[in-house]
């Protein structure tokens, strides 16, 4: 029985001979599981039969499941004697997920994990993650009868183990056929705590024969393949390109492009061979390129690229020097050739446009100017050429989707038209304001007494044309000046060809009108002057406020309020408005007697009227 412990497994490409119907060796990653929902806890039971004829389980019973690699939690935990790494030290070699036994970390005995085979397998290997704190690891091996045929441990303090650390490990069978149907792996811990079983990376072939290729492709300027070819286990094998000639040496040189049969012969005389093709060299040749065309009439074109096989090269664009630069910028429309040349010499080329662009084409298809309602005035707007759709944007306002701005006040603006490359045409137009009326100020000659002759002249400038005027909202005229008056308030309505008008009201004050006060009275009662009366024109009205009569000493002799200059009252004296000569019912010596008098007059103005009046019989 021939076994390999820690080495490290090359896996990309193996090629094994076949028993059965199973080819090759395969790797268990565990990163692709067929089927499987990719996640802590998953379980592995059964996603690799069909394929490849493998079955997992715990012999305890269930199925072993998925750990996710990262904080502790289904595979790593803190013990009572020291800490485990949350994660392996060589994350990028484990991946993300591993497998791992029931999930439960607890007691010091995992549940075997038992892997069961349709097809006989000859070598396995893989890595067991974590051994530490006296952890031991026992591998398995049974034929079809159930028969122990391989049986080795790993214990910590192993070369390899150690803390977060993977201990790879493999076997391969003597024998050129497959006897191994059924593989266990088992473990304990001899120290307190919890264990749990880590495994990833496994690998398994169908025959004894394990071996990986590495090739090297031929450079455009010379047939000078190559392939190496090597064991992936502790066996020695011998190596032929011809079947015949064998060798040591797995490495072959100087190969021009074909399919290659490299034959494997093993200690024991077992053979295999290994299809290796060396493909003809191809010229770097440009399998993207990105272009960006210009924008808003100018020379802003670029492009950038990228070459297969993607190694060092330099490049020229248009027989320019070579640059190891991939992006050119500030390119004028038209056609280009970009040349490559990698460190071999060997050149590849690709032809390419940069398309040429226009600016957008404003047009200010119609302006409506301002009314006297004011603010009313529009302009629409359209565009064309350029990239669709448009924006645009009046003066320093926000853009808009719509090409028509309303609600427009008399003044000059500036209209952009924006495309969506951000490509900008300025036009200007001006909207005409409207001559509005303006009323500058009214002259008025105030209406005499009870004349009616007073005057309104309007002065006011602006307007649209001839001017009217009215003041009854009926009469138009052209003549700003309205004549023959009377007291009272007026609207003055100024009018344009337009139709359009302002309103301004102007009040003429009813003029005051002279009070005529006698001097005597005769209180004779003889019908004539017997009653100190005030009077105005019979088209005029006065209100008495107040009444006052005094003697020579200053005594009030008598007095009335509230009444109109019209108004008569007689009886006694206490009835009375005007007075009579009398004092406290009885005739009041002949003389001089002072009067007050408070009245209002029409307009509302109040005066005080006070003078002498004399008494006779």
């Amino acid at each position: 029985m021939k076994q390999l412990l820690f080495f490290i497994l090359f896996l990309t490409v193996s090629y094994c001979s076949a028993q059965d119907t199973k080819l090759g060796c395969l790797l268990l990653d565990f990163e692709n599981a067929p089927e499987l929902n990719l996640t802590e806890g998953s379980i592995l039971s059964d996603q690799y039969e069909a394929e490849f004829g493998l079955r997992f389980s715990l012999e305890t019973g269930g199925f072993p499941v998925l750990a996710q690699v990262g904080s502790p939690g289904t595979a790593f935990v803190y013990q009572a004697n020291g800490f485990d790494t949350p994660a392996p030290v060589d994350s990028d070699f484990i991946g993300s997920y591993f497998l791992t036994d029931d999930g439960n970390i607890g007691g010091l005995i995992s549940p075997p994990m038992i892997l069961d085979f349709s097809i006989p397998i000859d070598s396995f290997a893989g890595c067991i993650l974590d051994m530490d704190f006296g952890e031991v690891f026992k591998i398995e091996a049974f034929d079809e009868f159930g028969v122990s045929i391989l049986s080795d441990s790993i214990q910590a303090g192993d070369s390899g183990t150690g803390d977060g650390l993977a201990t790879c490990w493999g076997f391969n069978l003597e024998g050129c056929v497959g006897t191994v149907y059924r593989v266990k792996f088992s473990g304990y811990r001899t120290q307190g705590g919890g264990f749990g079983l880590g495994l990833d990376n496994f690998s398994f072939c169908y025959s004894g024969i394990n071996v990986d290729v590495e090739i090297t492709q031929p450079t455009c300027l010379a047939l000078d393949g190559s392939l190496r070819i090597f064991s992936t286990t502790s066996e020695s094998y011998e190596y032929s390109l011809d079947g015949i000639n064998y060798g040591a040496d797995g490495e072959f040189f100087g190969l021009s492009p074909n399919e290659y049969e490299v034959f494997v012969r093993d200690e024991n005389g077992c053979e295999t061979s290994v299809i290796v093709p060396i493909v003809e060299a191809e010229d770097p040749l440009f399998v993207e390129v990105d272009v960006t065309n210009t924008t808003c009439d100018e020379d802003n074109g670029t492009v950038s690229f990228e070459v297969t096989p993607d190694i060092n090269a330099s490049f020229s664009l248009d027989g320019s020097p070579l640059t190891s630069e991939r992006f050119f910028e500030n390119l004028s429309p038209g056609e280009y050739t970009i040349q490559a040349v990698d460190d071999n010499g060997c050149t590849g080329s690709l032809n390419f446009e940069i398309l040429p662009s226009t600016l957008p084409d404003l047009n200010i298809d119609s302006i409506i100017q301002e009314s006297c309602i004011g603010n009313d005035g529009s302009v629409i707007a359209s565009a064309n050429s350029g990239t669709a759709p448009y924006q645009y944007q009046l003066n320093e306002n926000l853009p808009q989707d719509s090409e028509t701005f309303n609600q427009l006040s008399g003044g000059s603006y500036e209209l952009a038209v924006i495309d969506s490359d951000g490509c900008t045409v300025v036009e200007s137009f001006s909207i005409e304001p409207y001559p509005f009326i303006l009323l500058t100020n009214v002259l008025t000659e105030d209406p005499e007494c009870l004349l009616e002759n007073g005057e309104i002249l309007i002065n006011v400038t602006g307007g649209f044309g001839q001017l009217s005027y009215t003041i009854d909202s009926i009469n138009y005229q052209n003549d700003p000046l309205f004549e023959n008056l009377i007291p009272g308030d007026y609207t003055i309505i100024i009018r344009d060809e337009n139709d359009c008008s302002i309103e301004s009201v102007v009040s003429l004050p009813i003029p005051l009108c002279p009070i005529y006060i006698p001097n005597i009275i005769s209180a004779n009662n003889d019908g004539v002057n017997d009653e100190f009366i005030i009077y105005v024109d019979p088209d005029y009205d006065v209100d008495i406020l107040r009444y006052w009569i005094f003697d020579r000493w200053g005594e009030r002799i008598f007095y009335s309020e509230n009444f109109g200059i019209r108004e008569f009252r007689s009886g006694s004296q206490v009835d009375k408005i005007w007075w009579d000569g009398k004092f406290k019912e009885e005739k009041a010596v002949e003389g001089v007697y002072a009067y007050l008098i408070e009245v209002r007059h029409e307009n509302g103005y109040t005066e005080f009227l006070s003078g002498d009046v004399t008494l006779v019989r």
